[in-house]
């Protein structure tokens, strides 16, 4: 609004408020998915896989590194709560390579098939220690993915080494009967 009255009250600054505008824009739209993504009620509205899908673009718009996700039908076998959690889950991973991979890529694949749940998250930066990392003070946000899976009925499993990127699995293992 200011700076729609600025233009009003100054016409000839128009040209030099187009770049703030635009910065502008870009902000907003993603406090809005930012803001979505928050929003427990919302998630469980939507669906795992299409606040997935949202969580990917807003990722991609930052342009730090690239997010591969394949369109993936259907609605995951979870529950509500588990689906809050694999996302909440994800969120840490991805805000952990952001901060901390140097990566330019990040995989990610979910796979519901038979029963069962997998989320397989991969980026190709620096990678890291896990026994070392998770014995340290440092690794508050990983043992914290660790946990959320537990206390959901799933499984997390870690793999990464040195210059070896790093790879989550998130996993639910299909029920018998």
């Amino acid at each position: 609004i200011q700076i729609e009255n600025q233009k009003l009250d100054h016409p000839e600054l128009t040209k030099g408020f187009e770049g703030l505008e635009g910065s502008l824009e870009e902000v907003t739209k993603q406090l809005r998915l930012l803001s979505r993504t928050l929003n427990n009620d919302y998630i469980g509205h939507i669906g795992l896989l299409a606040i997935m899908k949202l969580e990917t673009e807003r990722l991609n718009a930052l342009k730090r590194f690239k997010v591969h996700f394949p369109l993936v039908a259907g609605k995951s076998n979870l529950s509500k709560n588990q689906e809050l959690m694999v996302f909440r889950i994800f969120q840490e991973i991805s805000q952990n390579a952001l901060r901390h991979s140097g990566a330019k890529n990040l995989h990610l694949n979910i796979n519901h098939q038979n029963n069962g749940f997998e989320l397989t998250v991969q980026d190709d930066g620096k990678g890291f220690a896990v026994e070392e990392m998770l014995a340290s003070k440092k690794a508050s946000g990983l043992r914290n993915i660790i946990k959320r899976a537990k206390v959901s009925g799933l499984t997390c499993t870690i793999s990464s080494s040195l210059g070896n990127g790093c790879l989550f699995i998130i996993k639910k293992v299909a029920s018998l009967g």
